[in-house]
């Protein structure tokens, strides 16, 4: 993983979880909103796939 790829980013930040000479990351993610909301060509596209997935787990 390269570090520098993931400054500035709008979806979450790294976390340097190992130092040392190979330093290691991990990937921390912003937290969801706490609405969703989705357009309608979204929701006919989920309705569309239901049958072939559960939602619901």
């Amino acid at each position: 993983m390269k570090p520098e790829y993931f400054q500035n980013s709008p979806t979450g930040r790294l976390v340097q979880i190992i130092q040392g000479e190979n330093p290691c990351f991990a990937f921390v993610p912003n937290p969801l909103p706490a609405v969703l909301e989705l357009d309608t060509e979204i929701w006919r596209f989920l309705m569309l796939i239901e049958p072939w997935v559960n939602l619901q787990d």
